[in-house]
């Protein structure tokens, strides 16, 4: 089961976490291919957070073309950065990695 909100994007205004759809996308095909690897593909998804309107609808959307394998372009974004820089990706997959490392061994499964 996973959470997939839309609160981590750059223009909610609660979270303050800077991340936009392109890293929902990223954490969802992760989860996607996880489910794909350890569980024959089951994959439950819960919707939480997400206080900007056009936020969490682009991150609906994000999660859902991945699940349904449809293609979707988040609309144009104006983060309060140039793009994502690679010190943002190298956290995510740090967190991405730390979960499996983390998680996945308390229910039997390989890393």
């Amino acid at each position: 089961v996973a959470q997939l909100g839309a609160d981590t994007h750059y223009t909610d205004p609660l979270t303050h976490m800077n991340l936009t759809t392109g890293t929902i996308q990223y954490v969802t095909e992760s989860m996607h291919r996880f489910a794909h690897q350890y569980s024959e593909g089951r994959l439950g998804v819960l919707s939480g957070g997400g206080y900007h309107p056009r936020a969490l609808g682009s991150g609906a959307c994000a999660v859902l073309s991945i699940l349904t394998g449809s293609e979707y372009a988040a609309p144009p974004q104006s983060p309060p950065f140039d793009h994502d820089d690679e010190e943002t990706w190298r956290i995510v997959r740090e967190n991405v990695s730390a979960l499996k490392r983390l998680v996945f061994p308390m229910h039997g499964l390989d890393t």
